[in-house]
């Protein structure tokens, strides 16, 4: 930690010292966090969040507020902990990226989830931990707006999400989970993408999620807010925010601001402040200036960062407070400290905040309430909590400020009585569901969760609501979660409105209840699916059977697929035999069917790490029986006869790997029929026993089929095999040629016979991979060759190179590279290659001095990098 000093007030640091270090065990993350006020530095450094006590800018003491309970997995680089803030409760509150956390408490409570990100806060010495929000990827930093409210920035996964700005609030949950980052392929990013997770713009999106304010930018790092002077009036309740992209070129500073829409916020007057900088942070100085941190360049900087301020001149005095934190705040007098409250600045009045709720100044506090100030009376009521917390009695005079005619003022009222738990006030608070005020309806309905049971009331509240505001909704599934009354939710199941019904299963997921299986019956499709995410993803064990049972009666996608996975955990015969039956239904949807296929697949003892189909968790196999192929036969030759495509496909993998013949007038009929899939023949050639077919393969127009069937002679020790193999070298097709080089390769007097000096330059890869040459791979040998769909499917899915990271192809993936849309008619074959190996050789004008793309040649294999290559010189145009 680095102590920086401007000693003649010109706005440059003349100074840097080592404020604290040693911050180097095996364990320790990156520093991403400080926050120093009054005599005391937090320090965010993952494991640990350290608190010190200094003396003229030395650490004297070093403590670590809970030891190493954070991140307690491996994540991606920078997925740490971070975003220290002040609240402006006077809390301390910070973030954690998808590392998880493990926390024992010492009222034995366990805070435990090791695979997601969220946002923690405590008292200032590290008592009342609690866990904020949850359920977020990597939230950066966290900022709040005069009211309170808390905002964090949250990166998308490099698929097709976009990062997204998300209302932080208490029990929040978003919805990522670290497993999601390994999923590829026809279930990318598994729930967070093909349930649509992440967008809040969705209207299918899973119920137990909330929704972000919106999407912005791509790579949102550092946020702040401003404190209320030192720019022109246009940035009142603005934020600022860093959006890093890898480069400097398409980096900026963005600022927006929020407006009240229902009980959540939208997006305003989003616009570039400050372009063409790779910021990773922004805060404003005391001298009425906005800091910018510049990372240098490059995903992994080049040690060249900085500091820049910007202001406006016209302003900047009006936001000057300098003077005033220079002379601190524990001197001064009460009055001087209540007149503080209603400053301009926001860091004035939390600072003269927390000094006051170091003193016994309730009377004073009492008076300041009769204040027509709104940002004064609430600044005052939050002090009020704050003596509140360490043990003055003083809720009384915040109890009648629940009739006040300012909305927002009634909202903060229910906000801390609330959590003061003053029971005296859930009359009224309790009233005030019915607000016509949404922010205060959603501020009482969580505040009843804490005074008392207002059961009949929430559910009122949520029959009006109708799910049209879903924070409303979320209100009403906290309080409700707080009673812990289960068999309440259960009785709701009869209820006639199916949002009540919906928010009662969302109650039941919190509290991890069996009862949640008896809405699997309920007769609206999103409630029963609801029901069946929270059973599977939460791993309700004693509703996991009854999820089981319900694959046939499935309406939805999202159902149907956690009934499988259910079966498949149960991993015996009988549920076998009900995915078979499944799978063989063909009024099932095809995508379902296959997924059945694919789960019997992996059913057995061979694949010993078994991942759940839907999120990609590692899941303990229930019982050592294997499946009963006597009771699944029947399904699967009604597959093997009528399924068609890749059921098809999945079905015959299935019947290979359990050692069951395929009929060889199946086999037969699959080979000879022109209108199935290359890939289905093929198979089904390997499989069969008849040498006429063999013979037809090897005069078909396809060249798989004619690869399949000199490999099957090659098998049967043909003596034909050789000749054939050496011919297709020499002249055959590329793909065709480069197969049976690879066939060869067991056959090394045959492989002999290859003449290198002739061989096509497309086969000299597949030749140098049995063969290694004494001067290692030409590059001219990755130029040609390569398989362009291979290709393709390594850009899209490949979890090493994440080509979407940065680049675009088709609307999809990030703008910190060029797109790739049109590269083939901009670049040859050699150029192409060569911005795969040496990216920073020469860099595409208008994304800066330096690549931010790492050498593909440390991340891929050859034979991927020729196929991307392929690939590549496919995209001929550029829309």
């Amino acid at each position: 930690i680095r102590l920086l000093k401007d000693t003649d007030g010109d706005g440059v640091y003349e100074t840097a010292s080592v404020f604290a270090d040693g911050f180097n065990e095996p364990l320790d993350g990156t520093g991403a966090g400080v926050l120093a006020m009054e005599g005391t530095v937090w320090y965010t450094n993952i494991p640990h969040l350290w608190s010190f006590s200094t003396d003229d800018g030395i650490a004297t003491s070093k403590t670590s507020l809970f030891g190493e309970v954070f991140g307690v997995r491996i994540a991606l680089r920078g997925h740490d902990m971070h975003g220290l803030a002040l609240g402006l409760d006077g809390r301390l509150y910070w973030s954690i990226g998808d590392r998880g956390y493990h926390i024992e408490l010492e009222n034995e409570a366990v805070m435990h989830s090791p695979g997601e990100g969220a946002v923690f806060r405590c008292e200032l010495d590290g008592s009342n931990l609690e866990v904020f929000h949850h359920g977020l990827r990597n939230p950066q930093e966290l900022a709040f707006d005069k009211y309170g409210n808390l905002f964090t920035g949250d990166n998308n996964s490099d698929s097709v999400d976009k990062a997204r700005l998300v209302y932080c609030v208490e029990g929040g949950e978003t919805g990522w989970r670290m497993e999601y980052q390994t999923l590829n392929g026809v279930n990318d990013r598994g729930p967070w993408v093909q349930e649509n997770g992440w967008d809040p713009h969705s209207q299918n999106r899973p119920a137990w999620i909330l929704p972000a304010v919106d999407i912005i930018g791509s790579g949102p790092s550092g946020l702040v807010a401003y404190p209320g002077a030192g720019f022109s009036e246009r940035y009142q309740d603005h934020f600022f925010l860093c959006d890093f992209l890898g480069g400097a070129e398409h980096s900026n500073v963005l600022s927006f601001s929020v407006e009240p829409d229902g009980a959540h916020f939208k997006l305003v007057d989003l616009h570039t402040f400050a372009g063409k900088i790779l910021c990773t942070d922004v805060d404003f100085s005391y001298d009425g200036k906005l800091v910018i941190s510049d990372w240098g360049e490059g995903w992994t900087g080049n040690y060249e960062g900085r500091l820049y301020s910007v202001w406006d001149e016209e302003h900047r005095e009006s936001g000057d407070v300098s003077g005033i934190f220079s002379e601190g705040f524990s001197n001064r007098t009460t009055d001087a400290l209540v007149h503080f409250l209603s400053h301009a600045d926001r860091r004035v009045r939390i600072r003269a905040q927390l000094a006051l709720a170091d003193r016994d100044v309730v009377n004073e506090l009492k008076e300041a309430l009769a204040t027509e100030n709104q940002i004064e009376k609430i600044h005052v009521m939050w002090t009020l909590a704050m003596l509140h917390r360490r043990g003055q009695s003083c809720m009384k005079f915040v109890a009648p400020l629940l009739d006040d005619a300012d909305p927002e003022i009634r909202a903060q009222a229910c906000k801390i009585l609330g959590e003061a738990s003053y029971t005296k006030s859930f009359t009224r608070i309790v009233e005030l569901l019915q607000d016509p005020s949404a922010r205060v309806s959603y501020f009482a309905t969580m505040a009843s969760g804490y005074l008392g049971n207002a059961l009949d009331e929430i559910i009122a509240m949520l029959e009006q609501n109708d799910n049209t505001d879903v924070y409303l909704r979320h209100a009403a599934v906290v309080a409700l979660s707080k009673t812990q009354y289960a068999a309440s939710m259960a009785n709701l199941q009869n209820h006639p409105s199916a949002a009540v019904r919906l928010a009662a299963v969302l109650v039941l997921r919190r509290m991890e209840s069996r009862f949640l299986a008896d809405y699997l019956s309920d007769e609206d499709d999103g409630v029963a699916t609801e029901a069946a995410r929270a059973i599977h993803d939460g791993r309700v064990e004693s509703a996991m059977a009854i999820l089981a049972s319900s694959l046939d009666d499935a309406r939805t996608i999202a159902w149907q697929k956690r009934a499988i996975s259910a079966n498949k955990m149960a991993h015996s015969c009988e549920e076998s035999m009900r995915v078979a039956e499944f799978a063989a239904d063909a009024t099932k949807p095809e995508s379902m069917r296959i997924l059945a296929m694919q789960a019997l697949r992996d059913w057995g003892p061979r694949r010993s790490a078994k991942r759940d189909i839907v999120e990609g968790r590692i899941v303990a196999r229930r019982h050592s029986t294997f499946y009963c192929i006597e009771g699944i036969d029947e399904a699967i030759e009604e597959l093997v006869s009528n399924a068609q495509g890749e059921l098809l496909m999945e079905t015959l993998r299935f019947a290979n790997e359990q050692h069951l013949k395929i009929p060889e007038d199946v086999c037969s009929t699959l080979v000879l029929d022109e209108s199935m899939p290359i890939q289905i023949r093929a198979y089904a050639l390997q499989k069969s026993l008849g040498e006429e077919l063999v013979e037809f393969a090897l005069q078909s127009e396809h060249w798989q089929l004619r690869a399949v069937a000199r490999d099957v002679l090659l098998e049967r020790s043909n003596s034909t095999a050789d000749g054939l193999l050496l011919d297709t070298v020499e002249s055959g097709e590329i793909f065709e040629a480069q197969e049976a080089i690879k066939s060869l390769a067991s056959k090394p007097s045959a492989l002999s016979k290859i003449d290198k000096e002739t061989l096509r330059v497309e086969l000299q890869l597949e030749y140098a991979e049995v063969i290694p040459p004494a001067d290692g791979i030409i590059n001219e040998w990755l130029v040609v060759g390569g398989n362009s769909m291979h290709g393709k499917k390594v850009v899209f899915e490949n979890s090493k190179s994440e080509c979407l990271r940065c680049h675009t192809i088709n609307d999809s993936g990030g703008i910190a590279g060029p797109s790739l849309d049109g590269v083939a008619s901009r670049l040859d074959g050699e150029q192409l290659l060569n911005a795969l190996l040496l990216p920073s050789a020469e860099v595409t004008e208008g994304f800066g001095a330096y690549s931010a793309m790492p050498p593909m040649g440390s991340l891929l294999s050859q034979r991927e990098i020729r196929d991307v290559v392929a690939y590549l010189k496919t995209l001929t145009q550029a829309d």
